[in-house]
């Protein structure tokens, strides 16, 4: 099965599987079956970000606010418990280590691509006051929200989605199931948003809607 649904309802303008469907039922329109393998887009996607190190295990101060600069964390970016986060336009590579953004105030993540690099691991996005994330519109990373920079193999790493997004641009993370919980989700108006993933989960009272202008795409 390609799409598996124990309850809620799935809802598009159209629906199609490359495998089966249980629970079509609950799908509108009714959801195709056995439609054609499309092939990954950015198949060897790999943008060269050096081998340096502008932060190392950076982890935020509880209750503290934030505005960050483009770099390179390596060991990961722990932004958990932060009071308010704001990213500087550009690339933030992540290097051997979790990517880990909550706050109590809306986080603004304008103009801005996370590359998870080496040894990819967990990602989670959180907290009350929700994320708005744009991706750059020009540059060598310009449409890209999220992507790992290293080649899909047989390890799969979580990323958590417990907040609501507001999400323009492409998550290319071919080797992350994302599972949408704990309120996650919300309400898009992006006319321009994918995901290339290994698999998403949507459990607990979440609401994932992708709602635009078909012609403004």
């Amino acid at each position: 099965d390609s799409i598996s649904m124990a309850q809620g309802s799935l809802v598009a303008q159209g629906i199609c599987a490359a495998g089966g469907v249980e629970g079509s039922r609950r799908t509108t329109p009714r959801a195709e079956t056995n439609c054609k393998v499309l092939p990954d887009p950015l198949e060897g996607l790999h943008i060269d970000v050096g081998s340096s190190c502008d932060h190392n295990d950076f982890k935020a101060k509880r209750k503290r606010d934030y505005r960050l600069s483009p770099g390179t964390y390596c060991g990961g970016l722990d932004l958990w418990d932060a009071r308010s986060v704001e990213f500087a336009p550009g690339v933030d590579v992540i290097r051997d280590g979790a990517l880990r953004i909550t706050a109590k105030e809306p986080a603004v993540i304008d103009e801005v691509t996370f590359l998870m690099d080496g040894a990819i691991k967990g990602i989670v996005f959180a907290g009350g006051g929700g994320v708005t994330m744009r991706a750059p519109s020009s540059g060598e990373t310009a449409g890209i929200a999220i992507a790992q920079n290293v080649p899909r193999d047989g390890d799969i790493r979580p990323m958590y989605l417990e907040t609501k997004i507001d999400l323009q641009g492409l998550l290319y993370l071919p080797s992350y199931h994302l599972s949408i919980r704990k309120g996650g989700g919300g309400t898009t108006k992006s006319p321009y948003i994918q995901m290339v993933v290994d698999r998403i989960n949507l459990y607990g009272n979440v609401e994932l809607n992708i709602d635009f202008d078909p012609s403004k795409t």
